[in-house]
Protein backbone atom coordinates (compact mmCIF):
# COMPACT_ATOMS: atom_id res chain seq x y z
CA UNK A 1 0.00 0.00 0.00
CA UNK A 2 1.91 3.48 -1.36
CA UNK A 3 2.65 6.05 1.80
CA UNK A 4 2.71 9.41 1.95
CA UNK A 5 4.84 10.87 4.92
CA UNK A 6 3.96 14.79 5.25
CA UNK A 7 4.22 17.65 7.47
CA UNK A 8 1.26 19.52 8.56
CA UNK A 9 2.94 22.78 7.56
CA UNK A 10 3.03 21.50 3.72
CA UNK A 11 -0.97 20.70 4.22
CA UNK A 12 -1.75 24.87 5.04
CA UNK A 13 -4.57 26.33 2.25
CA UNK A 14 -5.46 29.83 1.73
CA UNK A 15 -9.25 28.91 2.43
CA UNK A 16 -9.09 26.99 5.49
CA UNK A 17 -7.81 27.76 8.97
CA UNK A 18 -4.41 27.15 9.66
CA UNK A 19 -3.68 22.98 10.46
CA UNK A 20 -1.47 23.17 13.85
CA UNK A 21 -4.40 25.37 15.32
CA UNK A 22 -6.12 22.09 14.74
CA UNK A 23 -3.95 19.53 16.14
CA UNK A 24 -4.35 21.23 19.12
CA UNK A 25 -7.10 19.37 20.83
CA UNK A 26 -7.83 15.58 21.39
CA UNK A 27 -11.06 16.69 19.91
CA UNK A 28 -10.43 18.32 16.63
CA UNK A 29 -8.37 15.47 15.13
CA UNK A 30 -11.42 14.09 13.00
CA UNK A 31 -12.03 17.03 11.42
CA UNK A 32 -8.57 17.79 10.60
CA UNK A 33 -8.41 14.53 9.05
CA UNK A 34 -11.13 14.92 7.12
CA UNK A 35 -9.62 17.96 5.47
CA UNK A 36 -6.72 16.31 4.64
CA UNK A 37 -8.69 13.49 2.77
CA UNK A 38 -10.44 15.98 0.91
CA UNK A 39 -7.05 17.35 0.02
CA UNK A 40 -6.31 14.03 -1.77
CA UNK A 41 -9.97 12.80 -2.81
CA UNK A 42 -8.25 12.31 -6.03
CA UNK A 43 -6.45 9.17 -5.02
CA UNK A 44 -8.07 5.81 -5.27
CA UNK A 45 -10.31 4.58 -1.95
CA UNK A 46 -10.07 3.91 0.56
CA UNK A 47 -7.74 6.40 1.81
CA UNK A 48 -6.32 6.25 5.42
CA UNK A 49 -5.35 9.50 7.39
CA UNK A 50 -2.97 9.60 10.79
CA UNK A 51 -2.05 12.50 12.05
CA UNK A 52 0.85 12.07 14.54
CA UNK A 53 1.74 15.11 16.01
CA UNK A 54 3.04 17.53 13.29
CA UNK A 55 3.15 14.29 10.68
CA UNK A 56 0.34 13.17 8.65
CA UNK A 57 0.68 10.01 7.07
CA UNK A 58 -2.21 9.45 3.95
CA UNK A 59 -2.30 5.80 3.08
CA UNK A 60 -3.89 4.62 -0.56
CA UNK A 61 -4.45 1.27 -2.11
CA UNK A 62 -2.24 0.35 -5.23
CA UNK A 63 -3.28 0.51 -8.75
CA UNK A 64 -5.06 -1.85 -10.06
CA UNK A 65 -3.64 -3.19 -13.65
CA UNK A 66 -6.08 -1.98 -15.49
CA UNK A 67 -6.13 1.72 -14.10
CA UNK A 68 -2.35 1.76 -14.78
CA UNK A 69 -3.73 0.17 -18.48
CA UNK A 70 -5.91 3.17 -18.77
CA UNK A 71 -2.93 5.61 -18.15
CA UNK A 72 -0.92 4.08 -20.77
CA UNK A 73 -3.78 4.07 -23.07
CA UNK A 74 -4.90 7.60 -22.72
CA UNK A 75 -0.79 8.80 -22.57
CA UNK A 76 -0.41 7.20 -25.67
CA UNK A 77 -3.22 8.85 -27.23
CA UNK A 78 -2.03 12.64 -25.69
CA UNK A 79 1.34 11.41 -27.84
CA UNK A 80 3.11 11.02 -24.44
CA UNK A 81 4.01 7.06 -25.20
CA UNK A 82 5.48 4.97 -23.13
CA UNK A 83 8.18 7.68 -21.74
CA UNK A 84 5.37 8.31 -19.19
CA UNK A 85 4.91 4.45 -17.73
CA UNK A 86 7.71 2.81 -19.41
Amino acid sequence: MPVLRLKLSDLQTLSAPPTESLAEGPGDTADLEARIRSQFRFLPDPISVKVYGVEVIVEFPQETAGSRAEAARLAEKAGLGWRCFG
